[in-house]
């Protein structure tokens, strides 16, 4: 009988009591700050860290997640009985924690020469929830009793599908990372400048700036019902980080009266985006065209 543990890397964005309550494993990034470090999710909450990241003149540094934390939740999987194990992590262009992932896989198979666990290690491509949410969605998949075929195909599907539309609603963050140049930051803060960012594709590239929220708000859902396929029929993601009760209530409103979506899935910014777009960063993330290498 198949028994299937999902994982996936804390970037994809996924809260702790949501991977628990699904039987996900969370594998946590380290993040560093003055001096100290934390395990995402683990040591820091997201609103911590968004806390720390607005006050701190710094930005916080971040850790991939090292072959020997992969090879220890390999382990567990296996003395808990679990008969696959498949692996999502954040894009591999930006990041070694698909590699270190890869490693752990081979330092695990040498040690365990008779274990039958298969273990499948999927590349996002891609950021936060563009891979959080097909990973909630096969968990759930799961407890209905899909197989491991049909879990595995639908990721495969849903990463090389999933893109997203954000906009920054300041610019000094993007300054503090090196982003941006200081002369570009403080014009485009004097001008209320918001970058527009399309995340997916292993890309998160800059492809517009508009003036004022409401501006940026519309040209997103714009963007999206462009790119979006049959986006009446899915579970449109919004994401954000410190941003005020009021502002999601419209954005969710304006959201729902223009796409008219099935339904919404809020999520929280975690610090792979927020570490360099800031966290009041606000986006949309929906299924749309296939990727194209």
């Amino acid at each position: 009988m198949e028994k299937i543990k999902l994982m996936i890397d804390s970037s994809g964005d996924i809260e702790l009591s949501t991977a628990k309550e699904l039987d996900i494993d969370l594998i946590p990034l380290n993040i560093i700050i003055d001096g100290k470090t934390y395990r995402e999710e683990y040591d820091i909450t997201k609103e911590e860290f968004w806390k720390i990241l607005s006050e701190s003149e710094e930005i916080p540094k971040t850790s991939q997640v090292s072959p020997e934390t992969f090879r220890k939740y390999y382990t567990k999987a296996k003395d808990d009985g679990y008969t696959h194990v498949i692996v999502l992590t954040i894009n591999a262009a930006g990041s070694g924690t698909f590699n270190s992932a890869n490693l752990a896989k081979t330092l695990f198979e040498e040690e365990n020469p008779d274990c039958k666990m298969s273990i499948e290690i999927l590349d996002s491509r891609s950021y936060t929830m563009c891979y959080g949410k097909p990973v909630i969605d096969a968990a759930k998949m799961i407890a209905d009793g899909k197989s491991y075929e049909e879990i595995l195909s639908f990721l495969k599907y849903k990463i090389s599908h999933m893109w997203a539309y954000a906009y920054m609603s300041t610019l000094k963050f993007a300054k503090k990372s090196g982003r941006i140049s200081l002369l570009s930051a403080v014009v485009g803060e004097a001008l209320k400048l918001k970058p527009l960012i399309v995340v997916g594709n292993r890309k998160v590239d800059v492809i517009g700036k508009l003036r004022g929220d409401k501006a940026a708000i519309a040209k997103i859902i714009d963007c999206v019902k462009e790119k979006a396929v049959d986006v009446e029929n899915q579970e449109l993601v919004l994401i954000a980080g410190s941003i005020p009760e009021a502002f999601k209530e419209k954005l969710e409103k304006d959201v729902m009266e223009k796409l008219n979506p099935k339904s919404i899935f809020w999520a929280k910014l975690g610090c792979a985006i927020a570490n360099n777009a800031g966290p009041e960063t606000v986006g949309i993330i929906f299924e749309g065209e296939e990727y194209k290498d």
